[in-house]
């Protein structure tokens, strides 16, 4: 299993944030706090919280899953803005879903797997168990919820566990099956959730053997079969940040089924695909980087060839070092958005945004721009992206103070964002980092 090893001194120079100044929905005086070990427990007190609030308000066990944001602070109450039934059939107001609630599911299990993962290394409580199992069925219900072989829902809809919407894309992709492979090589994994990853992998596997084709333009489609309207399920002729992800998918095919169909592509696809990853743009979105370094992880640890194994780790220092500095920029950002609104915004009617975004030259598809709110909503989830993306990879001493930062600063009683998920990730990859 993929272990980082970077040489860090945490907690030695300290960083202040200017005038502690109380904003709206933070508390900016513990961030000067520079004893080691008060500041530790006060770190630690923050992921308890984080996680308590994680499962009992982001999730649901009607299906296994976390959603993007909650809509109140009362548990019963925090999903009823999700889409109908009637509306996801409608593809309304899009394939995907975007900006209803229920676009990032995937993309969420696959955080959270991954700290669960972390959180056992350090502290082998095989309680989180029952844990990884929960996130895992929610994973296996949205790749059995349309019926179609190999196609992973972005979401299910807690209010009735059986609603979804047929687009997803590589990014939901992505993240799910990072996160499952993270369990799969994790003594916390038994035979029973080995078996149902493999189930998963096997028919993901089979759906890119059938459209990773010219014919098929590498699009996996839409749950129909239909090509994706705008291009979110495309695998191959992509951006460089995207290019190893088809590759990944493969590789964690072939480890789990032992199907040498898989590894046969996995070759195929794994050198050109890193050359590509070397043309990365150094302004992508911190979603973007954050998922390339997932592939690149994955592939870094399952190659065994000397020479691309060293060009997996020459691009992840170089997105490592790329992403330090965006980490450092997007906590700074997070501070100046607490002192112009209020962290507590609860999301506005998605029904009834603000305004509707148009894709050009995409009828029927639009998303619900949700005005200040989405400035609230990203804050956080932006600094967890490029976080994440530079713990795995060299991150300095000054962005770690800055994401320490952050989390202390935070009311997670009070964040509607599911930046906390993000959060959460951040402080079990630290906490890795010590051991």
């Amino acid at each position: 299993m993929y272990k980082i090893v970077i040489l860090l001194c945490l907690f030695l120079v300290s960083s202040a944030w200017g005038n502690n100044k109380v904003c709206s929905g933070v508390d900016t005086h513990c961030c000067g706090v520079d004893d080691c070990s008060t500041r530790q427990l006060m770190l630690d007190k923050q992921a308890q919280t984080m996680w308590n609030v994680v499962w009992n308000l982001f999730f649901s066990p009607k299906t296994n899953l976390f959603y993007d944001f909650v809509s109140s602070y009362e548990v019963g109450t925090q999903f009823n803005h999700l889409p109908t039934k009637q509306e996801a059939l409608a593809c309304f107001p899009n394939t995907s879903g975007t900006g209803t609630g229920m676009e990032d599911s995937m993309i969420l299990a696959g955080l959270v797997l991954d700290a669960i993962i972390y959180k056992y290394d350090i502290h082998k409580d095989s309680s989180l168990k029952q844990y990884a199992d929960k996130v895992l069925d929610g994973i296996v219900l949205c790749a059995t919820i349309h019926n179609s072989q190999g196609f992973i829902a972005r979401s299910v809809s807690a209010l009735d566990g059986k609603t979804a919407y047929i687009g997803s894309s590589r990014d939901q992709f992505t993240q799910a099956i990072y996160g499952m492979w993270r369990y799969y090589n994790s003594p916390l994994c038994d035979d029973i959730a080995k078996v149902k990853i493999k189930r998963v992998m096997f028919d993901v596997g089979e759906r890119m053997l059938k459209y990773m084709t010219a014919e098929h333009n590498y699009d996996y489609g839409l749950a129909d079969g239909r090509k994706c309207p705008v291009g979110l399920s495309k695998m191959w002729n992509v951006m460089p940040h995207e290019a190893a992800r088809l590759p990944m998918f493969y590789a964690v095919a072939w480890q789990t089924t032992g199907d040498d169909r898989f590894f046969k592509e996995y070759r195929k696809f794994i050198k050109p695909a890193i050359e590509q990853s070397k043309n990365f743009g150094k302004g992508n979105p911190g979603w973007a980087d954050m998922q390339m370094m997932m592939s690149l992880v994955l592939l870094c640890e399952m190659e065994n060839d000397v020479a691309i194994k060293n060009d997996i780790k020459n691009i992840m220092a170089k997105l490592g070092k790329l992403d330090n500095g965006k980490c450092v920029s997007r906590c700074q950002r997070f501070f100046k958005v607490a002192k112009d609104f209020d962290m507590s915004m609860l999301p506005p009617d998605w029904r009834r945004p603000v305004s509707w975004k148009f894709r050009k030259g995409v009828p029927h598809y639009f998303t619900p721009d949700w005005g200040d709110y989405h400035k609230v909503w990203y804050a956080g989830r932006g600094v967890g992206e490029f976080g994440w993306s530079a713990i795995h990879c060299g991150i300095s001493k000054d962005a770690v103070r800055k994401i320490e930062d952050v989390i202390l600063a935070s009311d997670y009683k009070k964040t509607s964002s599911c930046s906390i998920i993000y959060h959460l990730a951040c402080y079990w990859a630290l906490k890795n980092l010590q051991q």
